[in-house]
């Protein structure tokens, strides 16, 4: 109640919040004269909740979008102003892709609030196309080498920075910080090495393989494939 208090005491046409992650009570909503304004990244209301990047990346759309809405006391579900579409690269990683999406906000919100200011209406969701998406995890980082390749990679992009990747190997947690694919028809098992050089580690997935160039142990600096061919061969092999 006194964080209530203490907001109403700055009156306002428009409350604007992103990547917020809470709910926002209605006694604070009601503050804003025109409109309490969300700006979601995704083209909702696919993807509602805490992390529409990375799900837009694990998913390897090839677009996402900047969704301007109402706020409502539940999650991300309310009318829609305005819905801008960013196009995601094939080198994009959480880090880019959200500047692009910061960006483009940044250079459309005026206009937007604008247009609410000039009597734009929000159009209702359709809740028929809906879906969710849960907070990152820790855990969440961890590489699945019994999935395809590139799901791997693209989990390797949704987590760039946090949680970031990681596998276990000789029950030792070793982050992943540069990876690439890797065709073979090799039938090793998946999570195998099968080869290691000056190029990196070859680890076997589902249906082809990774080949990771940049590494960190526990403890220690990220080194790179050299620097693991000539350390830690004998440890991957």
């Amino acid at each position: 109640d006194k964080k209530i208090k203490a907001i109403s005491e700055y009156p306002c046409d428009f409350l604007v919040l992103s990547s917020f992650g809470t709910i926002i009570p209605k006694k604070i909503l009601d503050l804003a004269k025109i409109s309490p304004l969300n700006v979601h990244f995704s083209k909702l209301p696919l993807y509602r909740g805490a992390s529409p990047i990375q799900s837009a990346l694990l998913n390897g759309d090839k677009k996402t979008a900047i969704s301007f809405m109402e706020m409502t006391e539940s999650l991300d579900d309310g009318p829609i102003f305005e819905v801008i579409e960013v196009e995601i690269s094939s080198k994009d990683n959480r880090q880019t892709l959200e500047d692009k999406l910061v960006t483009k906000a940044k250079e459309n919100i005026e206009d937007v609030i604008n247009r609410i200011s000039n009597g734009l209406l929000p159009v209702i969701q359709n809740e028929k196309n809906a879906s969710y998406c849960n907070k990152i995890s820790k855990e969440d980082g961890r590489i699945n080498f019994n999935e395809a390749t590139n799901e791997i990679l693209n989990k390797h992009r949704a987590f760039f920075g946090w949680p970031g990747t990681f596998f276990v190997y000789k029950e030792i947690p070793i982050k992943v910080h540069e990876m690439d694919l890797f065709l073979t028809e090799s039938s090793a098992i998946p999570g195998s090495i099968i080869d290691i050089d000056k190029n990196g580690v070859y680890i076997k997935t589902i249906d082809s393989a990774i080949v990771i160039t940049h590494i960190q142990l526990p403890g220690k600096k990220i080194i790179n494939s050299i620097d693991i061919y000539n350390s830690y061969k004998d440890f991957f092999v």
